[in-house]
């Protein structure tokens, strides 16, 4: 089942299936280590921000990525 990061569970780890969003959003991901197949968690939840576990670094993402 796929859902958006804004539906995610925290402490659960999902698998990328797609990313979208303009070319300088998916360079971003990209160098992150954030692509189709990876693993991601959401650590927390502020706002509109997240704080995301990606392999092994933490990321801020604000939803409207």
């Amino acid at each position: 089942m796929m859902i958006p990061l804004t539906k995610a569970k925290k402490h659960v780890f999902y698998e990328v299936v797609d990313i979208t969003g303009n070319l300088e959003t998916n360079r971003f991901f990209d160098n992150i280590g954030c692509s189709v197949g990876e693993k991601i968690m959401v650590i927390s939840m502020i706002g509109s921000n997240y704080v995301v576990k990606i392999k092994d670094g933490r990321f801020g993402i604000d939803k409207r990525f």
